[in-house]
């Protein structure tokens, strides 16, 4: 599973970004794929994966994650 999860992350981003189910064999993982870029710019993508938590979940999860990050760089200015 690991394997194939590698392989995913060195795919091509628009492969990566039309995929919304991704099947491991026996698992079948929800994708989100995030361009985050404007935030970092080390950084292009996140890419969660998850068994048991649907697409909308992760999307409300990243925006979370958007806002705290924000919160974060304006109390460091």
């Amino acid at each position: 599973m690991y394997k194939r999860l590698n392989n995913l992350t060195k795919a091509s981003e628009e492969f990566l970004l039309k995929k919304k189910l991704i099947s491991l064999g026996s698992r079948i993982l929800h994708t989100v794929i995030e361009d985050i870029s404007g935030l970092y710019s080390d950084f292009k993508y996140l890419m969660i994966f998850s068994e048991t938590i649907k697409r909308d979940e992760l999307h409300a999860f990243i925006e979370n994650l958007k806002e705290e990050i924000s919160l974060l760089d304006k109390i460091e200015k």
